[in-house]
């Protein structure tokens, strides 16, 4: 669609720039009380009920210690984003091995069946042809070393990607989140909880948020 030249003018927006850059706290704050407009004042009280219902993971927590405008626009608003490649790949391993203990609580879970699974999953995915060669033997390698090392050894009463909603800290603070594989071991009361990760593995320093990189990050576990 070509627009009509007599709506095409030329402008010299460069002292505009100029000014927004300077003092970019004007595009979202208005300059005095007298200023705030009533629909302002509806979009605060609209993020408010927002924040009330949604409730806050760890996910949302680790963006707002990053920087909370990320955690405003990605947490809150939800902005979509683009998944990246290693994400789309942690997605195919998580469907994997939920399809995979599913099958195990109707006694028809085995390796090859974990395997068949994965490569369904990733066929899913948004990938090219190369990444998806590269994550299916990446992919294969790790689930048939978890396979022999926990999933054979599973029991049926293992449940996944159990959501974890309302858990109420104080009237204005919920907390929410995923489990991604939960076991009850021999004692009775008692579970085992795995949380995949599907990156480069992290050094204890890294974990414990000891290092310069991830100083300011969230512990991503409880005692």
């Amino acid at each position: 669609i070509e627009i009509p030249e007599e709506f095409i003018f030329n402008e010299d927006v460069s002292k505009f720039e100029k000014e927004i850059l300077s003092h970019r706290e004007k595009l979202l704050l208005p300059s005095s009380e007298d200023d705030v407009s009533k629909d302002f004042k509806f979009s605060k009280k609209y993020v408010s009920n927002l924040f009330l219902r949604q409730g806050l993971s760890v996910s949302a927590l680790n963006n707002y210690i990053e920087c909370p405008w990320k955690f405003f626009f990605v947490n809150l608003i939800r902005i979509p984003e683009t998944i990246e490649d290693a994400g789309l790949f942690g997605n195919a391993i998580h469907g994997a091995i939920n399809r995979f203990i599913i099958s195990l609580k109707k006694g028809l879970a085995s390796e090859e069946l974990l395997i068949k699974y994965f490569k369904d999953e990733l066929a899913l995915q948004p990938v090219t042809k190369s990444e998806r060669e590269r994550f299916e033997k990446r992919g294969i390698d790790a689930l048939r070393g978890f396979y022999k090392e926990r999933l054979r050894l599973l029991s049926k009463d293992a449940e996944s990607e159990i959501d974890i909603k309302g858990i109420r800290i104080n009237d204005n603070l919920i907390i929410n989140g995923k489990i991604d594989l939960i076991e009850p071991t021999a004692a009775s009361g008692f579970f085992n909880i795995t949380d995949f990760k599907t990156g480069k593995a992290k050094s204890r320093n890294l974990i414990e948020g000891n290092t310069k990189k991830i100083e300011n990050s969230f512990k991503n576990y409880s005692d």
